[in-house]
């Protein structure tokens, strides 16, 4: 979850000041599942995008990055009935001024209010467009001036997206805003679900002290998100100097298995993290792979350090990390998809190969016994008269005098067999005439 509550505060709040009083002038229906608001003036125009699955988001775009969400960049079209959707939005809101733009407290919300529309399509009402980046999936939803749900994309069954319902927020998450996890901290430092003995990893290992940190951090404040619960958990243990201090004994609460300096370090660093919500001062950047390629592994809004495992960029504002984090991980997704789909073509065409290399060797090997199927034809039909019908082989004397023993299809008559070997025959001779055939094919195969 790189999109986290505090790039959504971030986020939002840099757009307010950005897009406040300008005019939407278009809604553009990208690749996927994303969608483009155009503000003006056109001569300079600011581009905000509402990306939709499967990394959902809300950021400023710069002009020049529109070929790389193009369609014949991402090889991709927009999803079935986006396009309307995008239109639908036009219609309502093109013309109107933004009032704001505004986040709900720890939620993975924007919502853009729009002012009243005057001229000779005057619309007195104060539209909404909300982004839900959580739950999944993530929606982008028009509301009327009264709030009430105009339409939703992608369509919802959910009564709370009804069209003519009040609109209400999406359902609180388990756990605790981190807020209000301070406000309690009882919550927290009680019997904790596993009582002290963390679920080993992939590998069979216990997590790292870090790691343990960050998971429990997240069981009771899920909004935290990945980012920011590590990065609490990094600073808590730092200042305990790196070691939790079980009590001895069976583990009762989370101040048994931790030690109470790192207990009271976590609240420390958590309250310093909370206070950055909802006004920062924000610190964003992206966390890139240390090694090359450098591949984009997650973007931030609070001050982090990363450490070994990757190389922390500073950007200049939210909306230009969440940018690089997005486009890199949409374009990696469409590798990753036509990479697979290459992989499988090839893998239907090295299949079909085989094949045809197969049946062309067989036909080679017939191709050498063309002169055997001539014979056994001929000595059938000159023998005719002693060959019984049904009969599943035959003796004959052979142009040498020496007997042969052919086998039949007791199915057919004599005749018909003579036929079927005087078939073989000319397949065989037409297969000798193709032998280049098996060589093109095999190189071929090599090819693929």
């Amino acid at each position: 979850m790189a999109y986290d509550t505090f790039l959504t505060a971030a986020t939002a709040a840099e757009l307010d000041r950005l897009l406040r009083g300008r005019t939407l002038l278009e809604v553009e229906a990208l690749p996927g599942r994303d969608l483009r608001l155009v503000f003006g003036p056109r001569r300079e125009p600011v581009f905000v995008v509402l990306a939709g699955e499967p990394f959902p988001c809300v950021y400023r775009s710069r002009p020049d990055s529109g070929r790389l969400l193009a369609p014949e960049t991402l090889l991709e079209d927009p999803a079935p009935g986006l396009g309307q959707f995008a239109r639908v939005l036009e219609a309502r809101l093109a013309g109107r001024g933004l009032k704001g733009v505004r986040h709900l407290p720890w939620e993975r919300v924007v919502e853009f209010a729009f002012s009243p529309r005057e001229g000779l399509r005057q619309d007195l009402r104060t539209p909404f467009l909300v982004h839900e980046a959580a739950p999944r999936p993530a929606r982008v939803v028009l509301l009327d001036g009264d709030r009430a749900v105009a339409a939703t994309w992608p369509p919802a069954e959910d009564d709370r997206l009804t069209r003519g319902a009040v609109y209400s927020p999406p359902p609180a998450r388990a756990g605790l805003s981190p807020a209000d996890l301070l406000r309690d901290w009882k919550t927290f430092t009680g019997p904790p679900a596993e009582a002290g003995s963390p679920e080993p990893d992939g590998c069979g290992r216990a997590p790292s002290p870090l790691r343990h940190l960050t998971r429990w951090l997240l069981s009771a404040a899920p909004a935290l998100g990945p980012v920011a619960a590590e990065e609490v958990a990094r600073r808590a243990l730092a200042a305990a100097k790196g070691a939790m201090r079980p009590r001895p004994g069976a583990p009762r609460t989370v101040e048994d298995v931790v030690g109470a300096e790192v207990l009271t370090a976590l609240r420390s660093a958590l309250s310093d993290m909370v206070s950055l919500y909802p006004a920062g001062p924000w610190s964003p950047a992206v966390i890139v792979s240390g090694k090359p390629p450098h591949a984009v592994l997650d973007v931030t809004a609070v001050p982090v350090e990363v450490g070994d495992r990757g190389v922390l960029l500073p950007s200049r504002d939210v909306g230009r990390a969440l940018e690089t984090w997005h486009l890199s991980r949409r374009l990696e997704s469409r590798l990753d998809a036509v990479a697979a789909r290459t992989r499988r073509t090839l893998k239907s065409a090295l299949a079909r190969a085989r094949r045809k290399l197969d049946r062309r060797a067989a036909d080679q090997a017939e191709a050498e016994r063309a002169e055997e199927f001539r014979l056994k034809g001929e000595l059938i039909l000159a023998n005719l008269t002693r060959v019984p019908r049904g009969a599943r082989e035959v003796t004959v004397t052979d142009y040498d005098g020496r007997p042969l023993t052919i086998t039949l299809d007791p199915r057919l008559t004599p005749a018909a067999n003579a036929r079927r070997f005087f078939d073989r025959y000319r397949k065989a001779r037409r297969a000798a005439s193709r032998a280049d055939l098996l060589r093109s094919t095999a190189d071929h195969l090599a090819w693929l």
